[in-house]
Formats: C-alpha cells, sequence, structure tokens
C-alpha cells in the first residue's frame, strides 16, 4: 500500500481549472501535520521555558479558576473533536477497502493533537491562567487548513445533488462545525477569574486581554464610550502593569547601567588594551539601553522587517489584477487577487500598529528610567559636579534630552527599515523597468552626499544651539534667585540686554539649524519625483520596443510612491538622530559625572564611641586645599557634645564631613555599628507636602508618639491657627511658615525618626529665647526626648495618562487603515466583477490612487495624533 493515493501537488488541477482542486496527499498531510506541528512546538518551547524561568515576585499567585460555562464549553467541544477524530480511525481500521497510508496518519496526528490542546486546556483552568495565545492561534490556524480538507471546500467544484453522504462526509462535516465552534469561543475568557482582575475596578490589565481585544485594541471601547457619554478622569484608566512602574522600570535600566561601569573599569584595568580605547569608549548607554529593551526591540525588529517585505506583495498583486482584466483567466482567480490584496494590507496595518505598540513600550523604559535615574543622581552629586549644572541645564536634561530619547525610539526601526524597503523598491523596479531603473539610482547617488555634509553641519549647530540654551538658562536661574536685588538697584534693563544677547546669538542658530534641515528635507522631497522622470524616459529611450503600458506605469508608480514615502523619511530621521545623539551624549556625562561617596560605613572595631575621626583632613572638591585640617576627636555614646566657634570656623562643615558630604583628603570617619544618623540643618528643608507628612517623613503613624513629638517641639499652638491643621500643605506651594515655626518641623521630623546619631546644626537660632528654653529642656537636654543618643521612598511616575494616549492613538489609526484597506478590496472585487466593462489603465489607475490613499490615511492617524499624543504625555520642550 502507497503513501499516497494521488500526487503531491498538481499544479494544472489547482489554477488552470475552472474550480481550485487539491490533491488528497496534499490536504490530508501539509494542512493536517502544518497545525498539528504548531501545537506541539510551542507546548515543548513554553514546557521548557516553564522548568528554567526563575520565579517572577511580580506575577501574582492564583489557584484553580472556578468552573464557568465558558470553560466548560471548550472542554466539551476539545472532547467532542477527539471523539469524532476516534471514531473516523475506526472507520478507517475496519472499512472494506483500505485507504492509503496519508489517511491513518493524519487522523492518528489529530487524535493526539486534540488529546494535547485537552490537556493544555485543564492546565491552564488549574493554574487560573487567563487565556492561553497558544491555543487561540493553533484553533484559528487549524479551522483555516481544515476548510480545504472538509467537504464545504468541494461545493466550489460539485453540485449540491453530487455530495456522498459517506462516513467519511459525515466525519468531516461534524469536525469542521466543531472546530469553527471552537476557533470561536477560544478568543473569550473569563477575565473576572483571573489573577489579574482588578475586583475594584472591575477592569483588566491590559497586559493580559484576549487575543482579538490585543490585536484590535478593542479593549479601550470601554473607555471611548465612557468619555463620550461621562466626564472623563483618571481613576477610569487602567491600572499599570507591575512591569511598567518606575520601580521595576529604573531597577531594569539601572542594572544594565552598572554593568556597562563594570565592564568600562574592566577595560581599564586590562593592560592589553589600548589607553586611547578606554578614555575615548567609556560607559555606553546606548549599550544600556539596548540590553534593556532587547526583548521590546526584537518583537518590534521582527514585525518590521516581515513587514517590509509584505508591504510590497501589493504592487505586485496590482500588477496580476491588470493582466487579470485584459485576458481570459478563471473568474475565481480575480477574486484571490482581491482577497490577497486585502489580506496583505490588513496584515501590513496590524503589524505596523503593533510594531508602535511594542516601541511605544519601550519608550517607557528610557523616559521613566532616566528621569529616576537623573533624579536620583542629583541628590548624589558632589560639589565640584554641582558647580558644572545649574537648575536650568538640569530641567533642560528631564525635559528635552530625555524627552527626544524617547521620541527617537519611536522610529528607531527606520534606521535599517528605510534603506532596506529602498533597496527593494528598487529591485522591483529593475524587474519593470530594468536597467532604466539605474537612472534613479544614479539620482539618488548624486543626492545623497549632499544630505551627508548638511546632516554633519546640523550636527555641529544642534551642539551649539543647546549651549546658548544652557546660558540662557543659567542666567534666568540667577536672575530669579536674586530678582529682589536686582529690582531693588534697578539693574532690569542690563539684565535684559545680557538675557537678550545670548537669545539673539540663540535664535541666529536656530534659523541657520532650521535652513539646513529644510534643504535636506527639500532634497529629499524632490528626489523620487525626478528619480520616476528619469526611470521613465531612459526606460522609453533606451529602447523602441519598451511600451509603458497600464501594468508597467501604475505598478511602477506605485513602486516609486512607496519609494518617496521612505525616502521623505530620511531628512526627519537624520535631523532626529543628530538631536538624539547630543542628548545622548549630555545624559550620559551628566550620569558619570562624580558622585558623593555617602555616609561612612558602621564600624565595630570602635568600643564605646559612636563617632571617631583620627587626623582628618576634607575638602570640597578633590582639587581644593583641606578646608579642615588635623581633625581628631571620638564622641562617647549617649554623651551631649557642642560644637563651639566663630563663623565661619567649620562648624557645618564638621557635620558635612561626617554626613560624607566632603573629600576626605586624609584619615576617616568612624561610625559605630548600627548607627543611624538624623541631621538638623542650619537651614529647615520643608517639603511640598502637608505638616504631618513633614514630620513623618514616609515613617508609619504613631499617634502617642507623634502627639508627643508635637508638643517636645512647640507645634501645638502653630497648629492650631493652621487652617487645616496638622494636614495643611506647608512649603512653596502651600502655607507659608515663618523662619522658628520652619526649624521646629525639621526637628520634630528628627525627633520622630528616632535614630541614634542625632547632628543638629543650630537648631535653636530660629526660635524665641522661651521656645528655645522649652525645647532645650524637652528635647536637647538630660531629660530630654534625646536622653541616651548621640547628639527615598521610590518616585513612581504616572504613565496611565500617557498609555491611554498612546492606545487612543492605536486604536483609531488601525480603524482608519483597515477602512482603507477595505476601499481598495471593494474596487478590486468590482474590477473583477465588471472585468468586460473596464479597461486595464482605468483598473491600474483607481487601485494605485486607492493604495496611495491608505498611506493619507495612516499619516491622518499617527502624523495628527501625535501632536496631541506628546501634549498628553510628556513636558513641553520649552524650558
Amino acid at each position: 500500500m502507497s503513501f499516497c493515493d494521488s500526487v503531491f501537488w498538481d499544479w494544472d488541477a489547482f489554477w488552470d481549472a475552472d474550480a481550485p482542486t487539491l490533491t488528497s496527499c496534499f490536504r490530508h498531510s501539509i494542512l493536517v501535520l502544518l497545525p498539528c506541528a504548531f501545537l506541539w512546538t510551542a507546548a515543548i518551547f513554553n514546557f521548557y521555558r516553564e522548568r528554567t524561568r526563575k520565579p517572577d515576585s511580580l506575577r501574582p499567585e492564583s489557584g484553580p479558576s472556578p468552573w464557568t460555562l465558558l470553560t466548560i464549553a471548550k472542554l466539551f467541544l476539545t472532547t467532542a473533536l477527539i471523539l469524532c477524530s476516534l471514531a473516523e480511525a475506526i472507520y478507517l481500521v475496519y472499512q472494506e477497502s483500505h485507504s492509503a497510508n496519508v489517511y491513518y496518519v493524519s487522523v492518528g496526528f489529530r487524535v493526539f493533537t486534540f488529546i494535547l490542546a485537552l490537556c493544555l486546556q485543564i492546565k491552564q483552568k488549574k493554574d487560573g491562567e487567563l487565556n492561553c495565545f497558544t491555543l487561540s492561534l493553533f484553533w484559528i490556524l487549524f479551522a483555516v487548513c481544515n476548510f480545504f480538507t472538509s467537504p464545504f471546500f468541494d461545493l466550489f467544484k460539485v453540485d449540491l445533488g453530487d455530495i456522498n453522504d459517506s462516513p467519511t462526509f459525515i466525519f468531516g462535516v461534524i469536525t469542521f462545525i466543531l472546530l469553527t465552534a471552537e476557533t470561536v469561543i477560544s478568543l473569550f475568557t473569563d477575565p473576572q477569574y483571573s489573577a489579574f482582575w482588578d475586583a475594584e475596578k472591575d477592569e483588566l490589565l491590559m497586559e493580559h486581554q484576549p487575543l482579538l481585544s490585543r490585536l484590535f485594541f478593542s479593549w479601550i471601547n470601554r473607555l471611548i464610550w465612557h468619555g463620550y457619554n461621562n466626564l472623563f478622569n483618571i481613576d477610569k484608566l487602567d491600572v499599570l502593569g507591575p512591569k511598567r512602574r518606575s520601580k521595576y522600570v529604573h531597577q531594569r535600566l539601572q542594572k544594565q547601567w552598572i554593568k556597562e561601569e563594570n565592564r568600562y573599569k574592566c577595560l581599564q584595568e586590562d593592560k592589553a588594551v589600548p589607553t586611547r580605547i578606554c578614555c575615548n569608549r567609556g560607559p555606553s548607554l546606548l549599550l544600556a539601553l539596548g540590553k534593556a529593551l532587547f526583548p521590546w526591540l526584537l518583537v518590534a525588529a521582527t514585525l518590521e522587517f516581515i513587514n517590509n517585505f509584505v508591504s510590497l506583495v501589493p504592487p505586485i498583486i496590482l500588477d496580476y489584477i491588470i493582466t487579470f482584466i485584459g485576458n481570459n483567466e478563471a473568474t475565481w482567480h480575480g477574486y484571490v487577487y482581491a482577497f490577497l490584496l486585502f489580506l496583505t494590507a490588513a496584515f501590513t496595518t496590524l503589524s505596523t500598529i503593533h510594531n508602535q505598540h511594542y516601541l511605544i513600550t519601550a519608550s517607557i523604559i528610557p523616559r521613566t528610567g532616566l528621569n529616576t535615574a537623573i533624579y536620583h543622581k542629583v541628590l548624589k552629586l558632589s560639589n565640584s559636579s554641582r558647580r558644572n549644572y545649574t537648575v536650568g541645564e538640569l530641567c533642560n536634561l528631564i525635559g528635552v534630552d530625555v524627552q527626544r530619547l524617547f521620541e527617537q525610539l519611536w522610529t528607531i526601526n527606520l534606521v535599517w527599515s528605510c534603506p532596506m524597503r529602498i533597496v527593494l523598491v528598487m529591485v522591483l523596479l529593475w524587474q519593470y523597468l530594468g536597467v532604466a531603473s539605474l537612472a534613479g539610482v544614479f539620482v539618488m547617488l548624486l543626492i545623497m552626499p549632499i544630505t551627508t555634509k548638511l546632516a554633519s553641519t546640523s550636527h555641529k549647530l544642534q551642539k551649539k544651539q543647546m549651549g546658548w540654551k544652557d546660558a540662557r538658562l543659567r542666567q534666568m536661574g540667577e536672575i530669579l534667585s536674586g530678582i529682589k536685588v536686582l529690582k531693588l538697584f534697578a539693574w532690569e534693563n542690563a539684565f535684559m540686554k545680557t538675557i537678550g544677547s545670548i537669545r539673539e546669538k540663540e535664535a541666529v542658530t536656530l534659523k541657520k539649524l532650521a535652513f539646513v534641515n529644510g534643504t535636506i528635507t527639500f532634497l529629499w522631497i524632490c528626489a523620487p519625483f525626478l528619480i520616476a522622470i528619469s526611470s521613465f524616459v531612459t526606460y522609453v529611450l533606451i529602447d523602441e520596443k519598451n511600451i509603458l503600458d497600464a501594468s508597467v506605469a501604475f505598478v511602477s508608480l506605485t513602486l516609486f510612491n512607496n519609494l518617496r514615502t521612505n525616502m521623505a523619511s530620511i531628512p526627519e530621521l537624520v535631523a532626529q538622530l543628530t538631536q538624539t545623539r547630543v542628548s545622548l551624549k549630555r545624559v550620559t556625562d551628566f550620569l558619570l559625572s562624580e558622585e558623593l561617596k555617602g555616609r561612612p560605613p558602621n564600624d565595630d572595631t570602635i568600643d564605646n564611641d559612636a563617632i571617631e575621626i583620627d587626623g582628618g583632613a576634607f575638602c570640597w572638591t578633590k582639587e581644593d586645599l583641606p578646608f579642615l585640617r588635623d581633625i581628631s576627636m571620638s564622641v562617647t555614646r549617649g554623651s551631649l557634645v557642642a560644637v563651639v566657634g566663630p563663623v565661619g570656623s567649620g562648624k557645618s562643615a564638621l557635620f558635612s564631613a561626617i554626613l560624607g558630604e566632603m573629600h576626605a583628603a586624609e584619615g576617616a570617619v568612624r561610625i559605630m555599628k548600627g548607627g543611624r544618623l538624623a541631621y538638623v540643618s542650619q537651614q529647615a528643608w520643608i517639603q511640598n507636602a502637608t505638616l504631618r507628612q513633614n514630620i513623618l517623613f514616609v515613617k508609619p503613624m504613631d499617634r502617642d508618639k507623634y502627639d508627643l513629638t508635637l508638643s517636645r517641639c512647640c507645634l501645638n499652638p502653630d497648629i492650631k491657627i493652621l487652617p487645616g491643621g496638622d494636614l495643611t500643605e506647608i512649603g512653596e506651594k502651600g502655607v507659608n511658615l515663618s523662619g522658628g515655626q520652619k526649624q521646629r518641623v525639621s526637628l520634630a521630623r528628627a525627633v520622630y525618626q528616632d535614630a541614634d546619631i542625632y547632628l543638629l546644626d543650630d537648631p535653636l537660632s530660629a526660635v524665641d529665647s522661651h521656645v528655645g528654653a522649652h525645647i532645650f529642656k524637652h528635647v536637647i537636654g538630660p531629660n530630654g526626648a534625646l536622653q541616651n543618643k548621640t547628639q527615598d521612598e521610590h518616585i513612581d511616575t504616572n504613565c496611565r495618562t500617557f498609555i491611554a494616549a498612546t492606545t487612543l492613538n492605536r486604536w483609531l489609526g488601525i480603524r482608519l487603515q483597515l477602512l482603507g484597506n477595505t476601499v481598495v478590496f471593494i474596487t478590486a472585487l468590482l474590477s473583477v466583477i465588471q472585468r468586460r466593462n473596464f479597461s486595464p489603465a482605468i483598473v491600474g489607475l483607481t487601485l494605485s490612487y486607492a493604495l496611495s490613499k491608505v498611506k493619507a490615511l495612516n499619516f491622518l492617524a499617527y502624523g495628527k495624533l501625535k501632536s496631541i499624543l506628546f501634549d498628553l504625555s510628556g513636558p513641553s520642550k520649552g524650558h
């Protein structure tokens, strides 16, 4: 008995016939083994990944999900498919006329694969998982392949009266119906029983939406309808997943940055590496970002790579449709062409939108992670580093440089995708225009050196402009800090001239930069038209036999339109890369700035002392001479020590040395083991928060301890006159406090922390004498709160508004583009139906125009909403 009872593939029977026919060998081998192989491969991969995956602390634990109608229906249909396949296998074994081996192999694979699917469904219920993408894709793939093996496919070429009523036919009909039902219900889930369901807000985290909901971003429909019918507020936005919050994002980026710094240190210590390489190649922030973003960038790059090839299929199908209109092919060929045109356009739309989705998801890391890293770095800058950065420059780092990195990541794939698409388009143009397409290449080669030189000039002007901008903000910061003195001495005009001079130089640089970037844009916009004209003229002139017919003309125009779109993106991409390079260098230099070494480490070698300094010499920067010399002191545990001296003698500097804010040129500071420090500065530091939050300082609330602290620091009378009591907001944006009130709040904060060592820098200078006596008696004195003492919750950036805005962009974009794809599909379908009434030229012109409008809809959805998106998601660039 042979394996197949027919040839594997018969092209004539499939394509040249009035109705398509697939051989039984192909139908029962490839179309069955393909989905089965997919499920087995995916199951083995998932099993290996679960065995090797480390426990995820961010993933919520959940038990088995309860029995629901949807779960029972899925298990019932899968069991029915197993029984139906087993019945078909028994029939094949015991039938009188033995079938070919391919039938036994086919039904055997189906039985074991359906059993595997049933096991995966049971495991999914046991683990409490919301949905299984692998099973959803498997059922869709199997349903599509099963259609071509089912009796329904044969209805295209036989009459209803000729339908066979054999058991094989009945098994095929039942299997097709069960598979269709299983495929439909596999696209739905019971989200309220998942570990990722937020019972309070009755919503599902967007990372765990069902397949169709994630594919078409349908989960945002609820948000859109709510905003349409009600007043919109932030509480209605979906909850951020744990891996999108700033704490996790910063840790992920910081881990890669530390590895990069360690790699650079190893290069410096390696004597085999030339010194010039170590000096020129410091720690790379770009490499650290690439490693942190690798999973998202890999998926986005894969989608972009596939999309580059699929996006070139519509021009080829357009050629087939134009040819089909002019000859006598089978009518069903036209339907296939029209369906393929719609399918490829829809795939291009979905892949483009999801490519943007992954890039937007990845962009959270550089934006939130770098903002958090810069904030942490500001708190740890050494005194020498602080001299190099003003408040305006730090604002530029967060508001301009990090924002540019965030925006550039959206188009990072265009760096390699645009050149790749240009090459692919030129290859296709060679197929239609031959050597004439080289005329267009020659025009490109003329333009590229000019734009390269202009891009280099743009980079230099960009650096110069950022320098003037920093200088202007530095001057503005100094003016605002001393505005009172400036007004009293009537120095407004003098400083106005200084600011105006810097701004004028910045404006001149901006004009030059705009002119250079405009020239680059003009050249690349004109390039496709010059390429098309030169190619068509050359095509007609080089050979009299070359006729510019409808097929060549309209397909070439479609390709040239594709070429124009990609080439028009190059100048903007070059300008963005130039700006991003400058911003990346600025952020890297800041992150590499010198830091404070931090407070001295605890030392268990000192016996009865809380603090010891032996022969210490301290300076503010490494380059300065020591400000404090020959400092030797020891402070016994539980003692009260007063440091006395005239103004400028270094009392506050001594505290800074103990806290680790000064560089130790000689000697060292040692703190007792387990000693916790509390510092009250000479100038009170008040947060923009309530008075209670200022005192608690993220410590848990202890009512008795809190009330006692208020009483000891004489804050009860002040709280009584505040409008909201201790819940009154104070600080720069709140109620203004006097100097003495601020000092007492600062002292109360230190007292509430219950530290081991207290450093009090003239804490009573700003308070009245009777208040000072009360504080000394109840806080500092031998019977006070500090008797027996030796006298960063993480910022979570709120990205929910950003996530909603970017998702709205993709939601609208995917619908606008699918609308355009549907128009193209209907146009192609009408061309097939009315093929006798339309000429090839009319069809080519219509479809070419429709395809160009699809790109216009893409620009409308992505380009116009981009400005709105940035307004919602990020700070303004005008600093």
